[in-house]
């Protein structure tokens, strides 16, 4: 079932990002987008070729948070997404709310293409000026920043800690202290994007990423963090989303743009307990804030879907441990409860309505990552238990502004999914690198998808003819993402083989040095040893030496014997 759209709005950059505030009952929501603006001479390029390539030092990120309200529209059967405050930032690629104040205030931490973890301070009291900055991260690494978690989702904390991705592979543990955030820990976690870093929030000292090595690993950050507790390969490509679980102890969520969901249960890490497939890359994963068993995913070019995972032995709305079987797994299933499918670009923000004041209902936000626009908002409605999909998007339809039209053109041919292999993500504007693809995708340029893709399919996929189908442009579009992501699962084989190739060349050397040194050792021996003649002589010595020894030892207990007589004389 399709749920219907409720209300758009246009916040004129891309969208990428969104967050309903945990404490507002206006049904505010936060809206992060990210947008590549042309500098220099760049800016005065509109007519030139689509296939001139630009460069970073050709370009700038930025981005814009807007503070909005869920509000009834001109009729009181339609809603509305009202702006009440915008604040310009660098490009944002995520945001996370602590869902417990801190020290009696309520905060939201924004991930930015700076490197930087932004910290936000919430004000009722003020629509216009709602959020006001409270501090920024600092960072040794050059990357951008990807994503961010807070500790505190389920205990309070004065002091709370945050996790953060960036896009150099590093991952960073941040602590806040009053109006101030330090960097705890800083360590390499991968050998490309760190694209997520998650808590476990039934033990914060537990912290998951994931990388566009197809790695997903977990830390203990009481120990030394060199090395995971675990590094899992399960994915065969980039691993972009994780969630904790925080109705359910030990159960665990994933993403990959392998386009699998995959469920775990944390006492076991060898294996996912089960797997879903979504038909899209799984950049956004969010479980509900209510209802334990719904999981909201953001698959990138096959839509929103709304999955249900249920567990053998506990009640739909039961909030308790993941069991254990006889097996040592869960019994988990699977299915897929509801699916949005009319965004016309990559399905990137999605998040749940977090209160409600009719019981019988919630809703779901989402948006997307397009041209000029972006489709936001959303709702589902749950009677007697059973979740009934009224609707769960709104696709924008607002006019765009002036001279973005012939933008919107050149960009509107750009439905490649985010490429694995060719984004440097330089934040240094002075250097002149290959452009991220989201950064590609925005300027509208030639689309590199990797040697497999063909330019044919690239022009099929990215600018679909008038006369197709709106299922064959989904089905080139889809075939598109398939053969990028099998390109990428090739490439990382390949890494993988190289890798082992070049350890057992290593350990070879190792045994050809252990050879040698084994062959010098028998060589230093040959060269002292001892001559034969010298050999025999010192044998014959040694028997007399024997001899004499033994006639001591004769003597010897010849006296001990005049000994024993003597006293027993006496």
């Amino acid at each position: 079932m399709e749920p219907l759209s409720l209300a758009s709005f246009d916040p004129v950059y891309c969208a990428d990002s969104l967050e309903f505030c945990p404490y507002n009952a206006k049904q505010r929501m936060l809206i992060g987008t990210y947008q590549l603006l042309k500098t220099g001479n760049a800016a005065h390029q509109d007519t030139a070729d689509d296939n001139q390539e630009l460069t970073s030092a050709d370009a700038q990120r930025v981005g814009r948070i807007y503070v909005c309200d869920v509000a009834p529209g001109a009729d009181d059967s339609e809603l509305a997404i009202v702006e009440r405050q915008r604040i310009e930032t660098s490009a944002i690629f995520d945001i996370k709310w602590s869902y417990n104040q801190v020290n009696g205030r309520e905060l939201v931490g924004v991930a930015c293409a700076d490197g930087k973890v932004h910290i936000y301070s919430a004000d009722d009291s003020s629509d216009d000026s709602y959020l006001s900055p409270l501090c920024v991260s600092e960072s040794e690494s050059t990357g951008m920043c990807c994503s961010l978690d807070w500790s505190n989702r389920l205990v309070e904390d004065s002091n709370p800690e945050i996790v953060a991705s960036m896009s150099d592979g590093t991952v960073q543990l941040l602590k806040l202290s009053g109006s101030s955030i330090e960097t705890i820990h800083e360590w390499s976690a991968h050998d490309a994007e760190a694209w997520i870093a998650s808590f476990d929030y039934w033990n914060t000292s537990t912290v998951y990423s994931g990388g566009d090595d197809a790695r997903f690993k977990g830390w203990d950050t009481r120990m030394d963090l060199s090395s995971p507790v675990f590094s899992s390969r399960r994915h065969q490509a980039g691993v972009c989303s994780i969630h904790s679980n925080f109705h359910r102890q030990f159960m665990l969520a994933t993403g990959s743009y392998d386009e699998t969901v995959m469920i775990w249960d944390t006492r076991n890490m060898r294996v996912p307990v089960t797997e879903y497939n979504v038909g899209g890359g799984v950049w956004r994963l969010k479980w509900h804030p209510e209802e334990p068993t719904q999981l909201l995913v953001g698959a990138m070019y096959n839509g929103f879907h709304i999955l249900d995972v249920a567990v053998d032995g506990l009640k739909r709305l039961e909030c308790a441990p993941l069991p254990v079987r006889e097996a040592g797994r869960a019994a988990v299933t699977v299915t897929k409860r509801a699916s949005f499918m009319k965004h016309e670009s990559i399905a990137y923000g999605a998040d749940w309505r977090q209160s409600c004041d009719d019981p019988s209902a919630g809703w779901m936000l989402t948006n997307s990552f397009q041209s000029q626009k972006s489709a936001t908002g959303g709702v589902t409605k749950k009677r007697k238990g059973a979740l009934v999909q009224q609707s769960s998007h709104m696709l924008n339809q607002a006019a765009q502004t002036p001279g973005a039209e012939k933008d919107s053109k050149k960009m509107s041919k750009v439905e490649i999914p985010v490429s694995l292999d060719i984004d440097p993500f330089s934040t240094n504007e002075s250097i002149t690198s290959p452009l991220t693809t989201m950064d590609e995708m925005l300027l509208a340029k030639d689309i590199r998808v990797g040697d497999v893709t063909s330019p044919e399919l690239r022009k099929s996929a990215a600018t679909p003819s008038p006369q197709l189908s709106e299922t064959e442009i989904a089905a080139l579009r889809l075939r598109a993402n398939k053969v990028e992501i099998e390109n990428v699962t090739l490439k990382h084989a390949l890494l993988e083989a190289k890798t082992d190739l070049e350890d057992a060349e290593k350990r070879l050397r190792e045994k050809d040095d252990l050879i040698k040194e084994q062959e010098q050792r028998i060589e230093d021996l040959i060269d002292t040893r001892v001559p034969r003649e010298d050999l025999e002589d010192f044998i014959a010595e040694n028997k007399v030496l024997e001899e004499k020894l033994k006639e001591n030892e004769e003597m010897l207990a010849e006296c001990q014997k005049l000994l024993e007589e003597f006293a027993a004389a006496n």
